[in-house]
């Protein structure tokens, strides 16, 4: 019996340290939100360590997760910046229509962002193999809370969301953000967390 604890121990911590050597990552390119491909039931697992200019941004995650499809996105007082990467073997389905991106505040809420019009939208097609999408919307200026509106992908039908009705001046605050959700091409799934 001690011989299998021990075993087991052994087991144990190195498959953290395996999972910590794996998942721990750099990068520099990163302000205010960073993020990498995950299905949304694995979020919690995304933990961002640190980030600096020298060292990057590390992060732990699962082996579940696809960190050559990352994203990170800037908040300035009106807009929000993203840039996506693609640095996986297969290009990333996008199309205005398929797209969607959304805030989460730490008090549940969640807001749609608007994607403008489908003429001014920077990604029609697809993100290739290695390449990058830059893409500004605007932030949330007046949220209207729109009761029994569902979830437009259909998730989870009773899930209320807010829609930016953009009408007064109640702007969302950075620090107030939880997390940011990119959907592209109703199939890829980028999770960003705040940047400590």
């Amino acid at each position: 019996m001690r011989i299998l604890k021990s075993i087991l121990s052994i087991t144990t911590v190195s498959g953290i340290v395996y999972l910590l050597s794996i998942s721990c990552s750099s990068s520099s390119t990163v302000n205010d939100f960073f993020g990498i491909k995950m299905d949304i039931p694995d979020t919690a697992l995304f933990k961002i360590e640190s980030y600096s200019e020298a060292d990057g941004i590390k992060y732990y995650s699962s082996p579940l997760m696809d960190p050559k499809i990352s994203a990170w996105g800037e908040i300035t007082p009106n807009m929000i910046q993203f840039h996506i990467s693609n640095n996986s073997p297969y290009a990333i389905k996008s199309s205005h229509g398929m797209d969607q991106y959304s805030i989460e505040t730490n008090e549940g809420k969640v807001y749609i962002l608007d994607k403008g019009k489908f003429f001014g939208y920077p990604m029609k097609g697809s993100i290739q193999p290695n390449a990058s999408a830059t893409l500004w919307l605007e932030l949330p200026t007046d949220f209207h809370e729109t009761i029994g509106m569902t979830k437009p992908d259909g998730d989870a039908e009773n899930y209320t969301f807010d829609f930016w009705k953009g009408m007064n001046k109640t702007n969302i605050a950075k620090d107030n953000i939880k997390l940011i959700t990119i959907k592209l091409g109703g199939e890829t799934t980028i999770i960003l967390k705040p940047v400590p």
